[in-house]
């Protein structure tokens, strides 16, 4: 599966929500993003993309990996986000879940469970 294939017939709206995101990472996304940016984790990962109309906070290709940062919006959410969750994994990507809180506080945890994934899932 292609990356335009995971990304085709986007609605601009949603693209252009997904960019406001981007622009306005919560403290818990610019953190982390400050570990994975670039290629400091031997693979680039993304902000805020659009996959199959779902906006997830960090995506790595490489390792088909997408990576959610849920503040107390996500309490309210559970089923909604259980449901996105489904849709992304059924297009073949792992979905790690992390907490503000978790973030934050115990970033290289977090960390450390995002090298844990990418070794699994080979390089």
């Amino acid at each position: 599966m292609t990356r335009r294939s995971l990304r085709r017939h986007v609605r601009p709206e949603i693209k252009a929500f997904a960019i406001k995101l981007r622009n306005r990472m919560t403290p818990a996304e610019a953190a982390l993003w400050q570990y994975l940016k670039g290629d400091a984790l031997g693979c680039r990962f993304r902000a805020q993309v659009v996959l199959r109309g779902f906006i997830v906070d960090f995506y790595c290709a490489k390792h088909k990996l997408a990576i959610e940062i849920d503040g107390s919006v996500h309490d309210n959410r559970k089923e909604q986000d259980a449901r996105r969750q489904k849709v992304i994994e059924d297009l073949g990507f792992k979905v790690l879940r992390f907490t503000n809180q978790q973030t934050l506080k115990s970033t290289e945890n977090v960390l450390s469970a995002i090298r844990d994934s990418m070794g699994k899932m080979g390089s």
